[in-house]
């Protein structure tokens, strides 16, 4: 029998996700190959997410960036890509 995680970490792939977010309680997300690593009490919260990248991210002031220096987070809609000139 599978487990929750195996279930999920499927879901996501199939689906074309990068990972899981919780931004609506506090959580950047984490990517498919970290999956629930924060062991954080409440991830049947979390959502299916996309990877944003820090370079091209909306968010010039990013308090996560600036705690942790990520390149990365995960938002439940996709990040729009830098528009050519």
């Amino acid at each position: 029998m599978k487990t929750v995680f195996e279930i999920t970490k499927e879901y996501l792939i199939e689906n074309k996700y990068d990972g899981l977010s919780g931004n609506d309680f506090g959580c950047d997300g984490c990517g498919i190959d970290d999956l629930m690593g924060c062991e954080l009490d409440g991830f049947q919260r979390c959502s299916p997410a996309y990877k944003h990248e820090c370079v091209i991210c909306e968010v010039k002031e990013c308090e996560y960036r600036k705690e942790t220096g990520a390149s990365e987070c995960f938002k439940t809609e996709k990040q729009e890509k830098e528009k050519q000139p």
